[in-house]
């Protein structure tokens, strides 16, 4: 499973209803992952404020496995495994979404606003575009790109910006039911018929709703074309034209200083989650350190 090994860290089965669900980055993965642990039986709600990993909000704790509690296909049985992968009995889906929206969706997400574990040279790597006081988002995010046209390397330290073929490996994994995200209501409706109950698809991390149409000129368009080129052909999305000189996209004073204001708190979180996890490993050394003490002892008074 060469290519798909990559895809394993996104892959979840509910062995009950026969469903192996690969959830990839910036498609509904959110509400998916939510929408499926009810349907295992949990409540992720009751689990939510108590779970411990770096999120920048509250619903992105779902992805928490302890709040989720769903079955990782690398996980189960060797049995199960090879029948959700193989089996014409079991419901294989996974969500696609256009490229240039995915992208877009991404460094907003996880560069422009991001979230407690996004990595440092990501974020260095962008930087705000003032226009008399006012953030030109769209230019904001040219320059992002223009950085990783030159540096391809930092998009690997993010796999949200990994390409759709290698999270869903659909050359390795058989699916059922790989549908585009505007697709997810009537899939919705599948799999609560195969289910024989309820199930709902809560919204989720969503974005600030801007178009990534206005984000991108000719050229960088032309670039993510080509550094995701597998994903227009493998799923069939269209190139589209942009024009040279997009229209500028101004975030006005105040919008930018709530912007300010919520990257100060977040860089705030992240250093506390990281002495957080510092004191937590100490903790965790003198413990075992005092553990190796005591049977050292006892193993002295024996003698």
């Amino acid at each position: 499973m060469a290519r798909s090994d990559e895809a394993l860290r996104f892959s979840w089965v509910l062995p009950e209803y026969r469903i192996l669900a690969v959830l990839q980055p910036k498609c509904a993965s959110s509400s998916f992952l939510w929408g499926l642990s009810e349907l295992a039986g949990n409540d992720p709600e009751s689990r939510l404020r108590r779970s411990v990993i770096d999120t920048g909000t509250l619903d992105q704790a779902i992805y928490d496995p302890w709040v989720h509690r769903l079955s990782a296909l690398d996980a189960v049985a060797g049995s199960v495994r090879q029948e959700a992968l193989r089996s014409p009995d079991w419901m294989r889906l996974g969500v696609t979404r256009d490229p240039y929206a995915r992208f877009y969706s991404a460094w907003e997400n996880r560069v422009f606003l991001p979230y407690a574990d996004a990595p440092a040279a990501l974020l260095e790597a962008s930087h705000d575009v003032m226009v008399e006081g006012q953030l030109d988002l769209g230019a904001s995010f040219r320059a992002f790109v223009s950085r990783v046209m030159d540096e391809p390397r930092l998009l690997d330290l993010d796999h949200h910006f990994r390409t759709q073929v290698s999270c869903l490996a659909p050359s390795e994994i058989d699916y059922t039911d790989l549908v585009d995200v505007h697709g997810v209501g009537e899939l919705g409706e599948r799999i609560a018929r195969r289910a024989g109950r309820p199930f709902s698809l809560p919204r989720a991390n969503e974005g600030l709703g801007i178009s990534w149409r206005a984000m991108f000129d000719d050229k960088s368009a032309d670039w993510l074309e080509r550094q995701y080129h597998e994903d227009f052909t493998e799923f069939g999305y269209e190139r589209v034209d942009l024009p040279a000189e997009p229209a500028p996209q101004l975030l006005p004073e105040l919008a930018v200083r709530l912007i300010t204001t919520v990257r100060q708190r977040d860089e705030r979180i992240r250093a506390f989650a990281a002495e957080g996890r510092r004191s937590h490993l100490s903790r965790l050394a003198m413990i075992s350190l005092r553990r190796r003490v005591r049977e050292g002892l006892a193993g002295l008074r024996r003698v």
